[in-house]
């Protein structure tokens, strides 16, 4: 028999991170994020719009790292309160609340994977980043084929779709990547 978590059963420690983080998300992220909704598309993303304060405002309480082991930078969250957190997020923005988390992924399988010299050089400063300088992102979709491009390699079936619009080709050392992922 399955149980479920009784949300009216937090223990202090939780309550207190449940009520801050609504403060937060009623009093900072949410006017924020009705300031974003109204602005044309690619003024959301330029410097100087609100967006990039929401990103900050993230940053300074550390929610870009909740999901982060302690040894590895995080928070040293129960999973509890890393979801009591979330759903606060995404009572005021599920829009701010997927940034932040996607602003993690790489940084995140950085920190669990990465050699020492890619923590040094990008996971020290993305974890003690609070002017939203660094902001991990997820290419996913791209234009011509939506996320429907990603998927079709577990069946091997990418030619079918057609080429990708971001190619990666090898440059010397190095790598060169062209092309437009969706905005």
């Amino acid at each position: 028999m399955m149980s479920y978590l009784d949300l009216d059963r937090l223990d202090s420690d939780d309550e207190l991170i449940r009520k801050n983080m609504h403060r937060f998300a009623e009093e900072v992220l949410r006017p924020l994020s009705i300031k974003v909704d109204r602005m044309e598309p690619r003024d959301r993303v330029a410097p100087g719009s609100p967006l990039y304060d929401a990103i900050r405002e993230m940053k300074k309480m550390g929610l870009h790292k909740i999901h982060l082991p302690r040894e590895h930078g995080g928070l040293g969250l129960t999973n509890l309160q890393r979801y009591i957190i979330d759903e606060e997020l995404g009572w005021a923005s599920l829009g701010f609340a997927t940034l932040i988390g996607v602003d993690a992924i790489p940084f995140t399988i950085a920190a669990l994977f990465g050699s020492e010299r890619v923590k040094d050089e990008l996971v020290k400063p993305w974890l003690e980043d609070t002017e939203a300088r660094y902001i991990g992102c997820w290419g996913v979709t791209e234009p011509e084929h939506g996320s429907d491009y990603t998927l079709a390699f577990r069946d091997r079936d990418v030619e079918s779709l057609g080429r990708g619009n971001v190619v990666i080709e090898r440059d010397g050392n190095g790598c060169v990547i062209n092309g437009q992922k969706s905005a």
